[in-house]
């Protein structure tokens, strides 16, 4: 998967459901996992590298579409119900638990690049920079579709996570 994608995908869904004002939380936990992620990659074993390409090509893509289904109908609960979820999913804990299920693949990137002689914290800010990048991106883009379009951009953002999701699990992003 293209580096900071799937940040950018599920920061559409948190920005559509209005938590943008959790930015500084978003954003710590995605930069630092991101950063931290690769930088355990580069220092696995081969032995292990065939474990987590298994694990790495289902975990983000099943969060991917999981988000999304539940995105597209959100819409249907109520407003409650709502505002519920998405501050579990920016709790510290839920967003390290989402940030660490979207960035499986980091570890193999991580690990490919160790191999090559790439400095691994080199790698890691690259990472984290354009993710984080990517995240600022999509809770203020989210955020504004919510205020433009309300019900529409929810569901929009829905597919477009389970068409991401779908995408990166056959391998084509």
């Amino acid at each position: 998967m293209v580096v900071g994608f799937n940040n950018l995908a599920v920061s559409l869904s948190l920005g559509a459901m209005g938590q943008r004002r959790q930015m500084f939380k978003i954003l710590t936990a995605f930069g630092i996992t991101e950063f931290t992620v690769p930088l355990i990659g580069a220092y696995l074993g081969k032995n292990i590298s065939t474990l987590i390409v298994e694990y790495s090509q289902w975990v983000g893509p099943a969060l991917l579409i999981l988000l999304g289904i539940y995105t597209f109908f959100s819409v249907r609960g109520n407003h409650r119900d709502q505002l519920k979820l998405a501050d579990k999913l920016t709790s510290w804990k839920g967003l390290f638990f989402l940030a660490i299920g979207l960035s499986f693949d980091n570890l193999i990137v991580g690990f490919s690049f160790g191999i090559v002689g790439i400095t691994p914290l080199t790698l890691a800010l690259t990472i984290a920079l354009f993710s984080v990048s990517f995240a600022t991106i999509g809770l203020v883009v989210g955020e504004k579709l919510k205020k433009e379009f309300s019900e529409l951009s929810v569901r929009v953002t829905g597919i477009l996570l389970v068409i991401l999701g779908l995408l990166s699990w056959v391998g084509w992003i």
